[in-house]
């Protein structure tokens, strides 16, 4: 079932967006270190984003960046998520 849903989602989102993922994650991770200590995983594993239970702590990590409290798609991202206003990411 989760397996299913990380490919509903991966599907959702598009190859070439999956793709584009793991830099800017890290990027963020690298940034924020301690205060948001579950995207450390971006830092210890920075391949693709797999659709499977394997990488759900990576999912998790995204869902927590580009959505909002209320499930809605974040429009703005700032340093509280990684990226400060001179970010080239």
């Amino acid at each position: 079932m989760v397996t299913r849903s990380l490919q509903d989602a991966r599907e959702c989102l598009g190859g070439e967006a999956v793709a584009s993922l793991p830099p800017l994650m890290r990027a963020a991770a690298l940034r924020l270190g301690l205060a948001r200590p579950g995207w450390n995983v971006w830092l210890a594993r920075s391949g693709p984003l797999c659709a499977d239970a394997s990488d759900l702590e990576r999912w998790q990590s995204f869902a927590e960046l580009f959505l909002t409290r209320d499930g809605g798609l974040r429009k703005r991202f700032n340093k509280t998520q990684g990226f400060p206003p001179d970010c080239a990411e």
